[in-house]
């Protein structure tokens, strides 16, 4: 009794330390409500998932059909039940990061037992996990990390079945696709090498693979059917035309420079097992990442510090504990050095620097995002469309229909040519084609005073958020666009000058100090 106590134990410590981080980095006060804040990138999943509960289907605005999601799981088996529950947006946060929570101490789990019966734990395994705890990572990933630690978790038990296979290992496989069309070359390096563990029963195995792979397959003839694209809108808009190779390279080091000890510590004990079982686990990784870290490099790295190669710490962590486990005297010694080193490296770490989440300027954009959001809700006519940059919560809780500058929602921008001195994911605009379709709103961070400054704005147009001045500088959006105002002043988002030019009511002000501005119902 009192070893089935300590995974448990285990479990609960993994899972409330992740709820002490997202409670610390994930909530803000709006309008006397606390809200849980989560990534603009699941939020705007989370409206398609809002239309799908609503019997519109898979859409961002009514009656356009373009992907722009790439987590189908996400979308549809957890977003859409939140959203036909009745779940309020302010708890939203709070709803994945409980989520969160348990794959993060399942995760645990596995990287202090994978491969030994659940007794007491050894050591051996609680440094592993130890490690994994107190990574620095945590802190940014309680509000974006909700596809992170699904694909981190199934790729780890994927791991733990690949050479028994067996029905959950064929289950997992047809699920891993599905959690992020990002890890589509991971899911063929697995297919690739079961295809070499199974070759004595090849027909079993093809059957079994091709079973594994129906569910991908249908929803590439449901997304060729639907929205009448072979990969979806984010692909476009991220990978296609163009490769960031420099960028990606540099992405990929920061990553390595990040968890060094990690890897020199699984160098190490691949060393010690002798050559052919280091070829054999160093071939099969090959297989498994160099794919997926290839495309990674080609498209540039991703916005989010090390958010899509996360899930490489806890599979170098697994590895060390389930496949490349040092023997006993000096390897033991020299891999458990580099462990306890990458411990130091966290418990040392810059936690701002790696945890976004606990930056306070973070925190006040997704307040600012949330309180645009309701009051455009509280103050545009049920038409009015509005175009954004920061589409998550602000497009959600609008309840109107929304442009997306970047693209990410929209087909045509998806398409257009990248910007490459841009930050990744938000290097493609054309802000001429969001003026042709005359949307009523239109966000602008800059005032009327700085759109007279040309001068300001080239210098502006040519940085990492350029998108911003470059819509500033089109003749016809200051000649046909107006600023808003609310009772303490102006607001970042422009009327077109034939709506009524009556000032907004804010929900709650934080766009500009001003304590007495009344709030709107």
């Amino acid at each position: 009794m009192r070893t089935r106590a300590v995974p448990i134990l285990l479990f609960a410590i993994g899972a409330a330390y992740f709820m002490l981080l997202a409670y610390a980095s994930c909530h803000v006060d709006v309008a006397g409500e606390t809200w849980w804040v989560l990534n603009d990138d699941i939020m705007i999943s989370q409206r398609y998932s809002a239309n799908v509960a609503d019997g519109h289907g898979p859409v961002y605005n009514v009656g356009e059909r373009v992907e722009g999601y790439s987590n189908p799981a996400v979308v549809f088996l957890y977003g859409a039940p939140l959203e036909a529950a009745g779940v309020p947006p302010r708890l939203f946060g709070l709803a994945y990061a409980l989520v969160n929570a348990v794959w993060h101490g399942l995760i645990l789990l596995l990287l202090v037992y994978a491969g030994m019966p659940r007794g007491a734990p050894t050591a051996w395994g609680l440094l592993l996990g130890l490690v994994y705890l107190v990574s620095p990572l945590h802190g940014q990933f309680t509000s974006a990390g909700f596809s992170v630690y699904l694909q981190s978790l199934v790729l780890l038990l994927l791991l733990h079945r690949l050479a028994r296979g067996g029905w959950s290992f064929y289950a997992l496989l047809a699920f891993l696709p599905l959690i992020h069309s990002i890890l589509y070359p991971v899911w063929a390096g697995f297919f690739a090498v079961r295809l070499v563990v199974g070759r004595r029963e090849w027909r079993k195995e093809a059957a079994c693979l091709a079973l594994a792979a129906l569910p991908l397959a249908a929803y590439f003839v449901f997304r060729l059917v639907y929205f009448g694209e072979l990969f979806p809108n984010t692909y476009y808009l991220k990978a296609g035309g163009f490769s960031q190779v420099n960028a990606g390279l540099a992405y990929i080091s920061q990553f390595a420079k990040y968890t060094a000890p990690l890897l020199a510590g699984f160098l190490v004990a691949l060393y010690f097992q002798g050559r052919a079982q280091a070829l054999l686990l160093g071939a099969t990784g090959a297989i498994l990442f160099v794919p997926y870290v290839a495309f990674i490099v080609d498209v540039g790295g991703d916005l989010f510090g090390r958010r899509v190669l996360f899930f490489f710490v806890p599979v170098l962590l697994f590895c060390l504990r389930r496949f490349a486990a040092p023997p006993a005297g000096l390897a033991l010694k020299l891999v458990a050095g580099f462990v306890v080193l990458q411990l130091v490296l966290h418990a040392r770490g810059d936690w701002r620097q790696f945890s976004e989440g606990f930056d306070q300027p973070y925190l006040a954009w997704h307040k600012q995002r949330i309180v645009l959001g309701l009051s455009f809700a509280a103050n545009a006519a049920p038409a009015d469309r509005v175009a954004l940059f920061g589409l998550g919560w602000a497009g959600y809780l609008s309840e109107r229909p929304a442009l997306d500058m970047l693209g990410k929602t929209d087909r045509h921008i998806a398409r257009t040519a990248a910007k490459p001195f841009r930050h990744v994911a938000h290097q493609k605009d054309d802000p001429d084609y969001v003026l042709r379709l005359r949307p009523e709103y239109i966000e602008c961070i800059y005032d009327e005073s700085q759109l007279a400054d040309r001068d300001f704005l080239e210098k502006e147009r040519l940085g990492s958020w350029g998108y911003w001045a470059a819509l500033a500088l089109q003749p016809d959006f200051a000649a046909n666009y107006a600023q808003l105002h609310s009772a303490c002043g102006p607001l970042p988002l422009y009327r077109r000058k034939d709506l009524p030019g009556r000032p907004w009511a804010v929900v709650e002000e934080v766009f500009h100090p001003c304590p007495d501005a009344p709030s709107a119902p």
